[in-house]
């Protein structure tokens, strides 16, 4: 987890780490999904059909899979909820990294 102030350049950490591991790599940034009421609906919106922690453990067999969450600082309500419970069932997942 990267902590800081608004503007210290976390996000540009974060998507030169994601350009520099041999992993794959699901970056999100929560900004660009406002408005998340579930899962279901995170998963719609990334483009991934049915359960999402399927599709990452699915992702995560061949490979390992980094998985980036971007700008939480930003987000909150149902939508911080949201993304809370993703990456508290994520992070458990085998050959997944959450960062």
């Amino acid at each position: 987890m990267l902590l800081g102030d608004g503007g210290v350049g976390k996000s540009g950490i974060l998507k030169k780490v994601a350009n520099s591991v041999n992993h794959q790599v699901l970056f999100i940034d929560t900004t660009r999904y406002p408005e998340i009421q579930s899962q279901s609906e995170l998963g719609d919106k990334l483009g991934i059909q049915g359960d999402l922690e399927r599709a990452i453990r699915q992702l995560s067999i061949e490979q390992t899979l980094v998985v980036i969450v971007d700008q939480l600082d930003d987000i909150g309500g149902t939508e911080g909820q949201v993304f809370k419970d993703f990456i508290v069932s994520t992070a458990p997942l085998k050959d997944v990294s959450v960062v």
